[in-house]
């Protein structure tokens, strides 16, 4: 599997905090509170991973959690839409782990040819968190 191609400090400026970084970097945590929503991206660069979870300020359950294996990379844009983080090529799956249990199927979520992904997946936190993921069937 491929490490991510994705810089630390682009994240922190998109997103306005400092992540909580395990041991050897493995994975950065990143947690963006807002009124009503909180926005918590976790990051393996090692493994290409990116998890994504909102949850509604206060409760405990998710609205909304998935993973993204990214086979592009992770970049900090600024245009006329405001600024967000973009993750390309990449493949939306349920969990972490996906990429395991696809693996027992012998698929390689990190072969485009086996599993197409998508041209990109936008994360914005400013004015408010929102998640852009183009319209059309998602491989999954």
């Amino acid at each position: 599997m491929p490490q991510l191609d994705w810089s630390e400090y682009a994240f922190i400026e998109c997103l306005e905090v400092l992540p909580a970084v395990e041991e050897h970097a493995t994975k950065h945590a990143f947690q963006v509170a807002q009124p009503d929503l909180t926005l918590v991206v976790m990051l393996w660069q090692f493994e290409s991973v990116v998890a994504i979870e909102v949850t509604r300020t206060g409760s405990g359950a998710p609205l909304i959690a998935f993973a993204l294996v990214v086979r592009g990379s992770a970049r900090h844009l600024k245009g006329p839409s405001g600024e967000c983080i973009e993750f390309t090529n990449a493949v939306i799956v349920p969990s972490r782990f996906s990429y395991m249990e696809y693996r027992q199927k012998r698929v390689d979520l990190y072969d485009a040819k086996q599993m197409p992904g998508l041209d990109s997946v936008r994360l914005f936190v400013k004015p408010a968190i929102r998640i852009e993921i183009p319209r059309g069937p998602l491989p999954l």
